[in-house]
């Protein structure tokens, strides 16, 4: 039984037109990889991703996919305008790991107000000695960790809020006007 292009859904066309799009790709480029051996360290990640699904481990959507300043990645839920739920990763960067973190919004709030007031600030997000004068410093003042900001500030920067360049060995974030 053949369908014609009106009684298909949106969905349905878009996936026939993707399957055609691959095949044909895979048809003119062949496989880039063919022939390469996979180094010992990408084997070992794969097969803990692989025992990670089959143990049940559901994977996390690109959107909730995020990197501290540093380049270690994290996953989040909800989003920096609520409150925000962090979820760390292993040393690969792949499962979460440890306990989750839940950052409150007056948090957020507060590095949005402090990042607008200073227009530069140090980031100091070191949990035990953030530096004097850091957002880390102001931030453990209110009760609230310096850590807070290696997964906020990421985000921030994302939205456009601000930027953050490194100075020596400190970062230092920078407010950029709307």
């Amino acid at each position: 039984m053949s369908m014609t292009v009106d009684e298909l859904t949106v969905d349905e066309l878009k996936q026939i037109i993707q399957e055609a799009v691959e095949q044909k790709l895979s048809e003119i480029l062949g496989d880039p990889d063919e022939g390469l051996e996979l180094r010992e360290e990408i084997k070992a990640r794969l097969q803990r991703s692989l025992e990670a699904e089959r143990r049940g481990a559901r994977g996390t959507p690109a959107q909730e996919v995020a990197a501290t300043v540093t380049g270690k990645r994290f996953y989040y839920d909800e989003s920096i305008s609520g409150d925000l739920i962090v979820y760390p990763t292993d040393r690969d960067g792949i499962e979460p790991s440890g306990s989750k973190v839940r950052i409150p919004s007056h948090a957020i709030d507060f590095i949005r107000g402090e990042i607008r007031k200073a227009g530069e600030i140090a980031m100091g997000a070191c949990r035990d000695n953030p530096s004097p004068g850091s957002l880390g410093e102001k931030l453990r003042q209110q009760g609230k960790s310096p850590q807070f900001l290696s997964y906020v500030i990421p985000l921030l920067t994302k939205e456009g809020f601000c930027t953050y360049f490194k100075e020596g060995r400190r970062y230092v974030i920078r407010y950029t006007e709307p």
